[in-house]
Order: C-alpha cells, then structure tokens, then sequence
C-alpha cells in the first residue's frame, strides 16, 4: 500500500516551478489524433529530449499499397513509442524573451511507434511506423501544452509483410506531471 501511495504522488514531489530559460524532465498525459498515452520525456543535454510512452489509439493497416489510420475509440488499440527530439530554436526564444515553460519550442523529431494491432478489428495489424517530423508545442497554461507536427514515415505491416511512405500529421493536448 505505501509502494502504491509513493507511486501516486511522485508527479507532485518534483519542483512546481520551471525557469522561462530551461527545459526540463516531464512525465506527461496526452490526448489527441493518436489516442490517450502517458509518457515520460528525458533531457539530454541543453535542447534534446528521449521520450517514452505508451498509449492506446488508433491502429494501421496496408491496404493496395495506401496506409490507412483508423481511431476507433470502441476498439483502441495498444501503442508503445519512443522518440528523439532536437528543439532548434530554444536560444532564439530566449533572446526575443519568450517563454520555454512546458519545454516550448520547434523541434525536429524521429520517432518509431509499435501498434500492437486489435485482435477485434482485422483490418488494424501489427506495424512499426518509422518517421521525421517537423513540429511546435506551445504552453497553453500552467502544466497544459499544445503539440502538433507533421513529416514522412515508413509504415511496415508485419501482418501483411509488407511496407509503405506515408505523410505523418498530429496534434496533441498534453498535461506535465512534474
């Protein structure tokens, strides 16, 4: 029962306070085109980020050589992806006195995200999406963030055995535990 306490109010043990000039560690909650995950992004060194999450959401499938996206939120589908972003303008943002609170800025980012395809829905397999994206994320209150990107990917349907280009597009509502 205290393991359990302890994990319920480690996102408030963290400083509550970020400095406008620096990014920081972040466990996070999103929601948005790609479905509900909860994350965690790592800095590593002064303007890059390793992220983590898991999610459930939409799922893939590779049909005639054309991807397709289904969320479906009767039938969500399990997700886990790891990314790295390089956000390329924090020190321009500082100069012009712009916040960098719930790490703003624009970034670039190569991600892969695993779907675990949906056992109840045929057409939405296993697949390993691979992309490059250009994106912002902007605060939007006091721990609420907004992030959008877009960018090519590679989409391979393991079920299928077989793999595709295809345009990535996102947004997301984010909220920071820490």
């Amino acid at each position: 029962m205290k393991l359990t306490k302890f994990f319920l109010l480690l996102p408030f043990l963290g400083n509550a306070q970020q400095s406008n000039d620096t990014y920081r560690n972040s466990g996070v909650i999103e929601i948005g085109t790609h479905g509900l995950s909860v994350g965690y992004d790592i800095l590593i060194g002064n303007k890059s980020f390793l992220n983590f999450e898991t999610g459930v959401g939409g799922g893939y499938n590779l049909n005639d050589d054309a991807v397709s996206y289904v969320l479906n939120f009767s039938k969500p589908t399990p997700y886990v992806k790891s990314s790295y972003s390089f956000f390329y303008n924090k020190d321009k943002r500082i100069s012009k006195g712009k916040s960098l609170k719930n790490n703003s800025g624009n970034f670039i980012e190569a991600q892969l995200k695993y779907s675990f395809g949906n056992k109840n829905d045929i057409d939405l397999n296993k697949s390993l999406l691979t992309d490059l994206h250009w994106g912002i994320q902007r605060s939007i209150g006091s721990n609420f963030y907004f992030r959008t990107h877009v960018g090519i990917g590679y989409l391979q349907d393991f079920d299928l055995s077989k793999g595709n280009l295809t345009p990535t597009l996102g947004f997301k509502f984010g909220y920071n535990l820490l």
